[in-house]
């Protein structure tokens, strides 16, 4: 049986077509340094986030050691006085033996005077008030000073400020020394291309350079044209403990079909990790025209790969009938 350089090149087109399918997005980063790094998209899996909410942080000023201090906006009620207290928590990153200065805020909502009393509860030494009693005319809005001390050791030291009827939580996690982030953004849409409308799809990772890490980091995105305007931006606050990964989608219907970056800023107490990633928006009928494309071309390299498999099912056939052929002519010629 003879095989023609034509089947041989048939069947290795269809061995590449078969194996192009499979693809691992590498995307490069860079964490504030000279060095890009490369990362494969496979090496993270979890779950799906389809709505980012928008955090705000809350950061102040301060001496040395100064954290990320995360507190809930709009504040909260004091029971049986119609004021309202501002943050709603603290959780502050810090240095050993550094302090760090935050602010309280008091909202007079009603129609009279009122005095309000500060104390702290559980961080006896941690916790510096600026007042302790606070005399509040209607309408006023009173800022109350507190200073965050940390101690020798480190840890984690939790304890509250009491507002009158209300309770500040407050989370102090004390480090020894500085602690700093990479951050890296992937784009797991196929061939890193969107179709408008459809959501850009990618995977963010997360990687603390120390160990028992436990801080409050705030991940800000912006998606920008190639002339740098931002189209785009959410932001989110959470808590990392070891080194993660996650996946956020972005919604692309407003964008317009062309080239696209997706940033982000990993913002921590100490500093900023910067990392980003291309991407297209590409029209609908743009991905339907390629999908067709594809699987005519595919339909094709199948029919070649048929035609190739019955000829040479064939000429086996030929050859086995000539070989027998020539058998039986040999035994009727030795017969005489």
């Amino acid at each position: 049986m003879k095989i023609s350089y034509l089947h041989i090149i048939s069947v290795l087109l269809i061995l590449a077509l078969l194996f192009s399918s499979v693809e691992a997005d590498i995307i490069s980063f860079n964490a504030g340094g000279s060095t890009n790094i490369t990362v494969s998209t496979d090496a993270y899996s979890e779950g799906t986030f389809n709505q980012i909410p928008t955090t705000t942080t809350t950061t102040g000023g301060g001496t040395t050691g100064g954290g990320v201090s995360g507190g809930g906006g709009g504040g909260v009620i004091i029971p049986g006085q119609n004021v309202t207290v501002s943050p709603t928590s603290f959780n502050v990153s810090m240095l050993i033996n550094t302090n760090v200065q935050r602010t309280i805020y008091l909202t007079n909502l009603g129609n009279n005077s009122v005095v309000i009393t500060l104390n702290q509860s559980g961080l006896d030494n941690m916790v510096i008030l600026g007042n302790t009693t606070v005399q509040l005319a209607p309408g006023q809005v009173q800022a109350v000073s507190v200073i965050f001390v940390a101690p020798n050791s480190t840890g984690i030291y939790a304890g509250s400020i009491k507002v009158e009827g209300a309770t500040i939580p407050v989370t102090l996690n004390v480090l020894k020394e500085f602690v700093l982030f990479d951050s890296n953004i992937v784009v797991l849409n196929k061939n890193y291309q969107v179709i408008r409308g459809q959501p850009l799809q990618t995977q963010v990772t997360l990687i603390p350079m120390g160990q028992n890490v436990r801080m409050d980091v705030t991940l800000d995105y912006a998606i920008k044209n190639p002339q740098g305007t931002v189209i785009l931006t959410k932001s989110e606050t959470m808590l990392v403990t070891a080194q993660k990964s996650i996946e956020r989608d972005f919604d692309t219907g407003s964008l317009p079909v062309g080239n696209y970056t997706i940033d982000l800023q990993l913002i921590y107490p100490y500093g900023v990790a910067p990392s980003s990633a291309h991407f297209e928006v590409i029209p609908a009928t743009s991905a339907v025209f390629s999908s067709v494309v594809y699987y005519i071309i595919l339909a094709i390299f199948l029919i070649i790969a048929l035609l190739i498999a019955i000829t040479i099912a064939r000429t086996i056939r030929r050859t086995r009938r000539a070989a027998s052929y020539n058998r039986s002519s040999g035994q009727q010629v030795s017969s005489y």
